[in-house]
């Protein structure tokens, strides 16, 4: 895998304008936090896990002590999702634990505990965490098909011994470290200056490994990738602290940015963009479904969307010339299908895992309510419950009108 941030250690790498920023106020430590998580999502949008985990460190360090847990929670959720697809399934038991711990009505941690103790094969504890999350929002399909397998591997025996998560980590002092940053061995020829690095967290059934935290010099607990210069470094480049933009510069940076675009404030390199779709996105989808109509001229039917309701996000994201497209909807649209002379029926139906790449949508709960005929119900199944024509067919049409559209811009 290439270098997180640049081949050099040193500051002025990928993400290192928010790695070593360090601001005072509550304001900028939130502002700090969002840009970090925002740029996290880029990340995971290429599957690199360590870059995202990193990024996740470093919002949840400078949220430390601030009273927000449950924005906290998230960033704690998330770790534990890339820990989960990094393979480490305890890592990722500790960092749901951590997320429940601080807000406890946060539905998702209880769903990443689940898929950690799952992994670890410790389906007691899987079941314990989905049973919580279940209690707080019994229709989340996710978690009761998660339940479903858990349950089953209880009934054949598998499970291992249930336990709490013990963070399998201990303070130690390493002798030395090099500068050179990467998440492959350092290049050969590119050897960094060695310095002192005291309290790094290792893992102890892989002495070496460092789990991504640190002890600076003035005592605070830091991202491991956070780099402490030494003075004579300090001197040869300069001051490299970002500084938040004012707030007439932000405006005249959004002026140049696309429509529908949020520029990031601290990309001091010049070598990440995030561009925030969100708002464009939800328009631009509503417009596209709410202009479906399914007619069955054979069968007298005429079925439209009268609202539509979406939960997620979308954003550009732009790194060293390379453009990616990240977004995730959950929509809900409220149709009404009526046929013969007078007879109706409306309700709702939930459409899954809008993602920007390409694949089969998934289809969550559909409700009816109004006709309640033989015939109604016939029509019913044939134009809203079936996912080969009808409503369905016509719905996923427009969200891959959707998707190339924002392709393009």
């Amino acid at each position: 895998m290439a270098a997180m941030f640049g081949d050099s250690g040193l500051p002025g790498g990928f993400h290192n304008d928010v790695l070593q920023a360090q601001p005072a106020d509550r304001d900028a430590k939130r502002s700090l936090a969002d840009e970090c998580k925002q740029r996290a999502k880029g990340s995971l949008g290429n599957k690199n896990y360590p870059e995202a985990i990193t990024l996740y460190a470093k919002a949840i360090e400078v949220m430390d002590g601030e009273g927000q847990n449950d924005y906290v929670a998230i960033l704690h959720a998330n770790t534990s999702m890339c820990q989960l697809g990094m393979d480490k399934a305890a890592d990722a038991a500790v960092s749901a634990e951590k997320a429940i711990e601080l807000d406890p009505a946060y539905v998702k941690g209880y769903y990443r505990a689940g898929a950690a103790y799952q992994k670890l094969k410790k389906f007691d504890d899987a079941k314990t965490a989905l049973l919580k999350g279940l209690e707080k929002k019994p229709d989340d399909k996710d978690m009761v098909k998660m339940m479903d397998t858990v349950q089953k591997a209880i009934v054949n025996g598998e499970s291992k011994p249930a336990s709490k998560p013990v963070a399998k980590s201990t303070t130690t002092t390493t002798t030395t470290t090099t500068t050179t940053t990467t998440t492959s061995p350092p290049k050969s020829g590119k050897a960094g200056t060695a310095k002192q690095a005291s309290n790094l967290v290792v893992d102890k059934d892989n002495e070496g490994v460092i789990r991504g935290y640190k002890k600076t010099s003035d005592g605070r607990t830091t991202s491991y990738f956070n780099h402490e210069l030494d003075e004579a470094t300090k001197e040869l480049i300069g001051d490299i602290t970002p500084q938040a933009i004012s707030s007439s510069a932000a405006a005249s940076t959004e002026a140049a940015a696309p429509s529908g675009a949020g520029v990031s404030a601290w990309n001091s390199a010049g070598t990440f963009e995030s561009k925030q779709m969100t708002p464009w996105a939800k328009q631009r989808i509503t417009e596209l479904v709410k202009a479906v109509h399914v007619v069955g001229a054979d069968d007298g039917v005429s079925v439209t969307v009268k609202s539509v309701e979406l939960e997620g996000d979308a954003e550009i994201v732009s790194a060293r010339g390379k453009r990616k497209v990240i977004y995730d909807f959950t929509a809900t649209l409220t149709w009404e299908l009526s046929f013969g002379d007078d007879d109706t029926a409306t309700g709702t139906l939930k459409v899954l895992d809008i993602e920007a790449d390409e694949g089969e949508y998934e289809v969550g709960e559909i409700t009816v309510s109004g006709s309640t005929t033989k015939e109604g119900t016939d029509m019913i199944r044939k134009y809203i419950r079936a996912g080969s024509a009808g409503l369905q067919k016509a719905a996923f049409a427009a969200f891959d009108q959707f998707r190339g559209e924002i392709k393009a811009k």
